[in-house]
Formats: structure tokens, sequence, C-alpha cells
């Protein structure tokens, strides 16, 4: 019984809450007259992790490209792994590597990218 209760006291504080964050969401709404969407950066500060300084070294020389190349594509907003497909199907088509992110870029997926260069 006393489990039940405290089931049903944690379900109607939480219905509460949620109750009162809408109210306070709309208040705002009305207030501003328009919805407050978050802040999207689009462009990552530069590195200076020494992990991440390794690891854009270990690219450059596996794939033999320029460092300030990968820090570009990762400034850009791609993660390592994204660059890491780019490099390996430029390598396997012999296309260049801005060819390859001019695709992706186009709204292509790895997949078919990679169907459609090798």
């Amino acid at each position: 019984m006393l489990r039940l209760f405290s089931v049903c006291l944690i379900v109607a504080g939480l219905t509460f809450f949620s109750f009162g964050y809408i109210a306070a969401e709309e208040t705002n709404i009305q207030r501003t007259g328009t919805e407050q969407k978050p802040e999207i950066k689009t462009e990552k500060p530069e590195t200076t992790s020494p992990g991440e300084k390794k690891v854009i070294s270990k690219l450059a020389k596996q794939f033999k490209v320029e460092e300030q190349r990968i820090v570009s594509l990762r400034t850009l907003g791609y993660g390592y792994g994204e660059i890491s497909h780019a490099l390996v199907i430029a390598e396997k088509s012999g296309k260049s590597l801005d060819e390859i992110v001019s695709l992706r870029n186009s709204g292509m997926g790895w997949e078919r990218l990679l169907k459609n260069t090798i």
C-alpha cells in the first residue's frame, strides 16, 4: 500500500512539474512574440589538446595529406570518423578529398557515396 502511494505521489509530482514547465514556455513565447531557438555553432574552435594533435598527425601521415586540411574539416563540423571515411573513399576512388567532401555536403550518405565513386 505504501509502495502504491509512493508511486502515485511521484507521478503526480512529475505531472505538475511538466505542466509548470509548459506554462512557463508558453508565457515566454507570448512575452517575446517568438519562440526562442537554441544557438547552433557552425564552427568549432581550433584544436588544442595533445590527444587531438596526435590523431590529426596520424591521419595526415597515413593518408598523406596536410594536417591543416584535417583541421579545416574539423572546424566544419566533421568528426574524425567522417574524416577517415572521406580520406579512405578519396584514396580508393582516386578522386580528390574536396570532391568527396563536396558530394557529402550535397546530402549523399557514406554508403551511396562509396558505391558511386568506387
